[in-house]
Parts: C-alpha cells; sequence; structure tokens
C-alpha cells in the first residue's frame, strides 16, 4: 500500500504548526503502521513571510482552471 498525507495549515492560530499538528502525523503514523512492514513519511513545510490564507487562493486557482476559466 502507498498513502500520501498532506496538511497545509495557512492562517488562523499559529499553534497548528506545533504541537498539536506533530500528534496529528504521529498519531496517522501509529494507524498505518499495523498494516504493514514498513512505514515511510515525508514532513515538508512550505512557509512564505508575508503571504496569508494561500490555501484558500489555491483551492480558488484549481476551481477556476477546472471550470475552464484559467488565466
Amino acid at each position: 500500500m502507498l498513502v500520501a498525507f498532506s496538511v497545509a495549515p495557512s492562517g488562523g492560530d499559529p499553534s497548528v504548526g506545533g504541537t498539536r499538528l506533530m500528534d496529528v502525523v504521529t498519531r496517522a503514523t501509529e494507524a498505518v503502521a499495523p498494516k504493514a512492514r514498513r512505514t515511510s513519511l515525508v514532513h515538508k513545510a512550505d512557509i512564505r513571510p508575508g503571504h496569508v490564507d494561500m490555501l484558500h487562493a489555491e483551492v480558488r486557482r484549481v476551481e477556476d482552471a477546472l471550470a475552464g476559466d484559467q488565466e
């Protein structure tokens, strides 16, 4: 089984990037571990100071592209 897991918090409570997020990642990793002999975890952070609400902007760009409203 190959599983990809991505979390992209944007804006809001800055503590989301701290302890609580790592708890979610840990629990997700532990949940799949009994199902396989090996578990792989990739942790990537894209931090862009000065940019806010980029997650919603990206969703809008994708929705516009799907609707044929590409720039």
